[in-house]
């Protein structure tokens, strides 16, 4: 006689038990991601307030942000390659809190190059006057340390293209007949819009009370002198 099979009332259907297979694997999942994102906070925090602390230039080491993170040496590496991978991924944590990845392209949008020019300038003014303390620090280390200066320098290099971008829509606009050459332009705007600039003009001053004058001075620069 043929042996019948009878199903289990109680056994779930063949699709729900692989749906609840596969549960503890993606929480499991979750929980590690989460675990990894938290570990990534700790030493980039870690890392910012090593380098606003008092402690000399040379202290900034991996196994120092290491240590004060609370995490293994080989934690520190294995998320973040090098130093350099380190700063980097910091830099572009500070613009995340400036929100410089969400103003600048909305500055961008807008159809007025002077208005988006005038944007940009406010956007950054603002940026260097909430981290002024920091970026003083990040320009004293990188003038003694190469890779500190290689981000810094990869910053810039975003800063130039930028520039040349709102000068492109400009001169497009038959907007701006400035007395120089558009390289020697770039570089003008790049200092007046620099944060050693701003740091200058801050010392008394609010970043919505410096951003004016140095739009005035691009202006200026723009051979654009009674623009408003």
């Amino acid at each position: 006689m043929a042996k019948v099979t009878t199903k289990n009332e109680n056994t779930p259907p063949a699709n729900q038990q692989e749906e609840e297979c596969r549960r503890p694997r993606a929480y499991n999942m979750g929980r590690r991601q989460a675990s990894l994102d938290e570990t990534r906070s700790r030493v980039l925090e870690a890392a910012r307030e090593l380098i606003l602390g008092e402690g000399p230039q040379k202290a900034f080491t991996m196994d120092a942000v290491a240590a004060r993170a609370g995490v293994a040496r080989m934690t520190v590496y294995l998320r973040f390659n090098s130093k350099n991978g380190l700063l980097e991924e910091l830099f572009d944590e500070v613009g995340t809190r400036g929100r410089l990845m969400e103003r600048i392209p909305a500055a961008f949008a807008k159809p007025d190059p002077l208005e988006a020019l005038r944007s940009y300038i406010e956007i950054f003014c603002d940026f260097w006057g909430d981290e002024r303390v920091l970026n003083r620090r990040l320009r004293g280390f990188a003038a003694l340390d190469e890779e500190f200066a290689a981000t810094i320098a990869s910053r810039y290099e975003r800063r130039h293209f930028a520039i040349e971008n709102l000068l492109r829509r400009l001169r497009a606009n038959e907007t701006a007949t400035p007395p120089t050459t558009p390289q020697e332009l770039v570089q003008t705007l790049l200092a007046l819009t620099s944060f050693e600039f701003y740091d200058v003009f801050a010392e008394e001053r609010t970043p919505a009370e410096v951003a004016p004058l140095i739009f005035q001075l691009v202006l200026s620069a723009l051979n654009l002198q009674k623009a408003q």
